[in-house]
């Protein structure tokens, strides 16, 4: 999904699949996901430097850009 946002969001190296993984299983509270009819339509991951709370990406599917989920999705993180 993060891939497919058109401008804003850079995917870096930490990004990969492995490196997900690694940071789920380390703070899996950071990490929100958005769903519609079971299907996932928004995803945020975010970070805690022990003061200071950071979302680093943030990305709704376009097919709902009307429908408040990206509010919803920015203001649950």
């Amino acid at each position: 999904m993060w891939q497919g946002i058109e401008s804003g969001m850079h995917v870096g190296r930490s990004d990969t699949p492995g490196e997900i993984q690694k940071k789920i299983q380390r703070d899996p509270d950071l990490f929100l996901v958005a769903e519609a009819d079971g299907r996932l339509i928004g995803t945020v991951i975010g970070g805690f430097d022990g003061r200071r709370g950071m979302i680093y990406h943030l990305a709704v599917e376009k097919k709902f850009p009307r429908a408040g989920h990206r509010r919803n999705v920015a203001f649950r993180s």
